[in-house]
């Protein structure tokens, strides 16, 4: 252990009466270390300001402090100094409580000796190098995965701004195409084409998932509030699923709110959210269920406030109680009723991270239709005058 340790090891000695003080001292072999003595603990602090040590002992009984606050008092001067602390005690439990304040090490002052002094003096200084490798080891790790984190990100980020020029082309053709505008087609032809448009369009809002995600991880994801009426998104949000719940004969249940449900939001990122919701509730439906969306007004009580809570149920499988905890997460998925799971399971993480950022909060349960209950909260604007 030695040959690690600074040769001829500076120690300063803090405390004790001023005979006990020169007995420790007499026990650190001059051709060991260099030794030095304060009296108190103001005085040793201020020596450590004007001169450099390897290593303190800390008597705990001194004229200006006393016991285990001598150690902390120190330890909020010099965090990282080897102290091996000196003390009259003969309790067993203090030197372990000594050493998570703190301390490397405990000696009794009426034992000490030039062996045990020595030996717990190179102990300290070794054990302090240690811990400083490890804090650094570990300082190290946390910046290579945050670099790392950062550098999938921008990846990321990279290659969905890059996808999205080709989907774009392939979309605006195959519209093209169904349309007519290039020609007419037969059914089969058609077919092909709904199908290709159909695939493109969930490219398109896979490769918007990955962006939004890259962007929340980087903190850059975008919510613009303004006063929005509740009613008017889902009114949106019905409009734009429907054709998808009339595919499966699903009925969409609505019980919107009053005229004056409003909240601050950014519309966009609350059709965002809404939508998510109300279309994994039409794909884990049965053909024939149905889906409900309900907002109501909310008191929030102390924590939370008033607030508007959208409801979005169905009548699927459901979610498993074991699950609810992890759905939320990134890359989550579940099977849809076939058995296959579609999307990169992004759309409520996503969602989590919006309301969240409105300053809301989203849950899941059992619904009274038998399947999933998702429900998030969103504050209440506030009154504004005329």
């Amino acid at each position: 252990m030695s040959s690690v340790l600074p040769e001829n090891p500076r120690v300063l000695l803090i405390g004790g009466d001023a005979r006990e003080a020169t007995r420790i001292a007499s026990e650190l072999l001059p051709e060991r270390f260099r030794a030095s003595t304060s009296p108190t603990l103001a005085a040793g602090l201020a020596h450590l300001t004007s001169e450099a040590v390897d290593i303190v002992l800390l008597h705990l009984d001194l004229p200006d402090s006393e016991g285990v606050d001598t150690l902390d008092r120190f330890r909020k001067v010099e965090p990282e100094l080897p102290v091996v602390v000196v003390t009259r005690s003969n309790a067993p439990e203090l030197g372990p409580f000594l050493v998570r304040a703190g301390a490397q090490d405990c000696v009794r002052s009426d034992t000490v000796d030039s062996r045990r002094l020595t030996h717990s003096i190179e102990f300290a200084i070794e054990r302090q190098r240690l811990s400083r490798r490890a804090d650094r080891a570990r300082t190290r790790e946390l910046l290579t995965r945050e670099v790392q984190l950062q550098m999938k990100d921008q990846v990321l980020s990279r290659v969905s701004h890059e996808l999205r020029t080709p989907i774009s082309a392939m979309h605006e053709f195959l519209s093209l195409l169904a349309d007519g505008l290039a020609g007419d087609l037969n059914t089969e032809q058609r077919s092909y084409v709904e199908i290709a448009l159909k695939g493109a369009n969930q490219l398109d809002r896979m490769v918007g998932d990955l962006l939004d995600t890259s962007r929340i991880a980087l903190g850059r994801i975008e919510v613009a509030k303004r006063p929005v009426r509740v009613r008017d998104v889902v009114e949106d949000c019905v409009r734009l699923v429907g054709p998808a719940a009339r595919a499966k004969n699903i009925e969409l249940r609505v019980e919107l709110g009053t005229e004056s449900d409003v909240v601050d939001a950014d519309p966009h990122r609350l059709a965002q959210v809404l939508t998510n919701l109300v279309e994994n509730a039409v794909k884990f439906s049965p053909t024939g269920g149905n889906v409900r969306i309900a907002v109501a007004r909310t008191t929030g009580g102390a924590e939370h406030g008033p607030g508007l809570q959208v409801t979005v149920e169905d009548d699927g499988p459901g979610i498993a109680p074991e699950e609810r905890t992890t759905i939320f997460e990134s890359l989550h998925q579940l099977a849809d009723d076939g058995g296959e799971s579609k999307g990169l399971g992004l759309g409520l993480h996503i969602a989590k991270e919006l309301v969240a950022l409105h300053g809301g909060r989203i849950g899941v349960s059992e619904s009274e239709l038998g399947g999933a209950a998702f429900c998030f909260v969103l504050p209440a604007a506030e009154p504004r005058g005329s």
